[in-house]
């Protein structure tokens, strides 16, 4: 249990200005930068020493990109550095996206034949073992991304003729299938995708937000370009809990993209909020008791929606501005929380849920689900 003499110390810290972190690793076509998630600015770390990257992916702690569809590499997160980790076998398989399963620590890679197939990769040999295929003939899956859980998603690309848009992939089988045939390509179509947390960003002419139930997207930065691939910041220590409650128009999403770490800043973006200028995190010791009750806490008695609930006992109540974008997209928030540097706290949970301030809903509110960070 954090005593109140830390509380007070993380209030003062989060009300100080923070910097957003360039928590995004991306690659262009033979170099490497760091890019903040808020704002798509970044910074050049330097060239890979290879030339057509093609997708990046973390496995552990390795950054592995893969180059000319053949090429395994280890790209270092600080000078951008590539160093080949192993040459893909057979020499016929042409890997066109990667990524990494964090709920098994495989590596998996679609590649480039027609109709194509799911390989799980061993990035120490480049051994590549066959799934099956996709089940599409004439069509390319790319953006290969999978969320803490195990669940898997690719970006149709056809040949010829209309995309179909999010797709779904099947890690036993190859198999893909449409998360919503209603749903296409839509405005905007990326190019790499990535899971900060439970929520899925594509990185097209712009950083965009994907719900994965429906494929649609909501603008989330412009950005630099990152034709060989993007990584956020790997989010072990922080989970998603709870259901939300929907706003006028979204429910509003929560994710990490920076750890909980002793004397660093913790960032968790907002998307899907509403377009009021600031939005409410709040911030709390326990996931299961407050002073007004045990968690969840129905919020029904307040004039809120049937499924407005708060998860978390919400000592502190912090606000953080959002940016907005045109008059039918979602605003998107930045929180930045200071964690202090006392080796006492490590360990201990806080428990985040942000509130948005939405005219067009009962009580004038909605929320986001919550996170449970566990600082280390």
């Amino acid at each position: 249990m954090i005593k109140s003499c830390s509380l007070l110390t993380f209030a003062i810290a989060a009300s100080l200005p923070q910097v957003s972190a360039q928590n995004i690793l991306a690659l262009s076509s033979d170099s490497a930068y760091r890019v903040s998630s808020l704002t798509g600015a970044g910074t050049a770390l330097g060239q890979t020493g290879f030339d057509n990257l093609h997708s990046l992916t973390k496995l552990g702690n390795t950054y592995v990109a893969v180059s000319n569809g053949y090429g395994l590499l280890d790209v270092d997160a600080t000078t951008g550095a590539g160093t080949l980790l192993s040459v893909v076998t057979p020499a016929y398989v042409r890997l066109a996206s990667l990524a990494a399963d964090p709920s098994t620590g495989l590596l998996y890679g679609l590649d480039t034949d027609n109709p194509q197939n799911l390989h799980i990769v061993d990035p120490g040999t480049g051994a590549t073992t066959l799934v099956g295929p996709t089940g599409f003939v004439n069509s390319i899956l790319r953006c290969f991304a999978i969320d803490a859980n195990g669940a898997a998603f690719a970006w149709h690309y056809p040949l010829s003729g209309a995309s179909l848009g999010l797709m779904r992939v099947d890690l036993a089988t190859g198999s893909a299938s449409d998360v919503d045939p209603l749903v296409g390509d839509g405005a905007s179509r990326p190019w790499h995708m990535a899971f900060a947390g439970e929520t899925l960003f594509g990185k097209g002419s712009h950083y965009m937000t994907i719900d994965t139930a429906t494929g649609e997207s909501q603008f989330h930065s412009n950005g630099i370009s990152s034709e060989g691939g993007f990584v956020f910041t790997s989010n072990e220590s922080v989970v998603a809990r709870g259901t939300g409650c929907p706003g006028s128009l979204w429910t509003p999403g929560i994710a990490a993209t920076s750890l909980p770490t002793l004397g660093t800043t913790m960032n968790v973006i907002t998307p899907n909020v509403s377009q009021f200028p600031i939005a409410i995190m709040a911030v709390g010791l326990s996931g299961t008791n407050a002073t007004f009750g045990a968690l969840p806490y129905s919020l029904q008695p307040l004039g809120l929606g049937a499924n407005c609930r708060l998860w978390t006992s919400a000592e502190l109540l912090l606000s953080f501005p959002v940016q907005v974008g045109g008059p039918a997209m979602g605003g998107v928030g930045s929180f930045d929380l200071a964690i202090p540097n006392v080796p006492g706290v490590s360990g201990a949970q806080l428990f985040l849920q942000a509130i948005s301030i939405d005219a067009g809903v009962p009580g004038g509110m909605a929320l986001t689900r919550s996170l449970v960070a566990t600082i280390h």
